[in-house]
C-alpha cells in the first residue's frame, strides 16, 4: 500500500512539470550577435539586448509562428531581418501525461495539458525552434563596382502595372448545409494595399552587392486575399513583371504576403505601416540574390 502511494506522488509530481512546461506561453532562444545589438520582432518590438557575452535571451511566441526577427545596430538605420531556425518535432507530450494522469488519479492534470499542448502552433504544425539563433551580421558592406553591365530585368513603369489589372476576380457563393468555406469577407488586401517607401539592399551568399536608398513598394488590391506587388527602385520596375501575393492575418495587428509559387519570399506590414520585404530567390544573369526591405505606407 505505502509502495503504490509513493508512486502516485511521483507519477503527480512528474505530471504537474510536464503541464508546466506545455502550458508555457512562450519558447526560450538565445541569439548570438555583435554587443549592443537590439532585437525586433517583424512589428517592430524590442525583444532584447545582445550583451558582452555576444548574446541575448529572447522569448518567442508558441501560439504563432515566428518565420524572422529584425536586428538593429546603434547609429545605424538598417533593420537586417534573419530567419528562425527550427526543427521537425513531433509533440507527444499530452499523450505521456495521460497515461501519467491514469496511474496518479489526478483527470483534470492531463485534461489541462492536452488543451495547452493542442492551442500550440509548434503542436499542430510539428516544430521547435532551435535552442541558439544567429544574427546576419557577419554579412560585409562593401561598395558596388558597377561595371557598366546592363542587369537582365526589364524596365516596367507604373502606369503599365497599372494598366494590367483591369479586373477583380469573382467569386461564386455556393449554399452547402453544415460545410465550412475557406473564404473570408474579411477584406485583407484592401488594409495592405498602398504605397511604401524606404530601403534596402541586394545579397549573395553574406555578402552586400547593391543597397538602394531609394526603394518604392506599390501593393494594389486583386480580391480580399490577393494583391499584385511591384518593387521601384529609382522610379524604375525591378522586376520584369508584377508579382502576385496571397494576403493572410497573423494576429491582431499583422499582415503577411506569401508570393505564389516561391513561399518564403514573404512581406510582413505591420497595422502602423511598417513593412519588411524578403525575397531570397532573385534572378539576376542567371544567378540568385535575396532582396532585403524596409519601408512605411505614405
Amino acid at each position: 500500500m505505502k509502495r503504490f502511494k509513493y508512486k502516485t506522488i511521483v507519477y503527480s509530481i512528474i505530471t504537474i512539470m510536464l503541464l508546466c512546461a506545455s502550458c508555457a506561453p512562450s519558447s526560450k532562444v538565445v541569439i548570438y550577435g555583435t554587443n549592443g545589438t537590439e532585437i525586433y520582432n517583424s512589428e517592430y518590438k524590442m525583444l532584447g539586448t545582445i550583451s558582452n557575452s555576444g548574446k541575448a535571451k529572447v522569448k518567442l511566441p508558441k501560439n504563432e509562428y515566428v518565420p524572422f526577427l529584425l536586428s538593429h545596430e546603434a547609429n545605424s538605420s538598417l533593420y537586417v531581418p534573419f530567419a528562425v531556425n527550427f526543427k521537425h518535432k513531433g509533440h507527444k507530450t499530452e499523450n505521456l501525461v495521460s497515461v501519467l494522469g491514469l496511474f496518479s488519479g489526478f483527470g483534470t492534470i492531463p485534461s489541462l495539458t492536452y488543451i495547452c499542448t493542442r492551442s500550440s502552433s509548434q503542436y499542430w504544425n510539428d516544430y521547435k525552434y532551435y535552442k541558439n539563433q544567429s544574427t546576419n551580421q557577419d554579412c560585409r558592406f562593401v561598395s558596388f563596382l558597377d561595371n557598366g553591365e546592363e542587369k537582365n530585368i526589364a524596365p516596367t513603369s507604373f502606369s503599365d502595372v497599372t494598366s494590367t489589372i483591369t479586373k477583380e476576380t469573382t467569386s461564386t457563393i455556393a449554399r452547402r448545409k453544415s460545410t465550412v468555406s475557406k473564404r473570408t469577407l474579411n477584406d485583407y488586401a484592401k488594409n495592405v494595399s498602398g504605397t511604401y517607401t524606404g530601403a534596402g539592399y541586394l545579397a549573395q551568399k553574406g555578402k552586400v552587392i547593391e543597397e538602394y536608398a531609394k526603394i518604392k513598394v506599390v501593393i494594389l488590391r486583386i480580391d480580399n486575399n490577393n494583391v499584385n506587388v511591384d518593387v521601384f527602385e529609382n522610379g524604375e520596375s525591378y522586376f520584369s513583371k508584377t508579382n502576385k501575393y496571397q494576403v493572410m492575418k497573423k494576429g491582431k495587428n499583422t499582415y503577411v504576403l506569401s508570393l505564389d509559387g516561391i513561399s518564403d519570399a514573404l512581406i510582413t506590414i505591420d497595422n502602423a505601416g511598417h513593412l519588411t520585404y524578403i525575397h531570397p530567390k532573385v534572378n539576376i544573369d542567371g544567378e540568385i540574390y535575396t532582396l532585403n526591405l524596409t519601408a512605411n505606407k505614405k
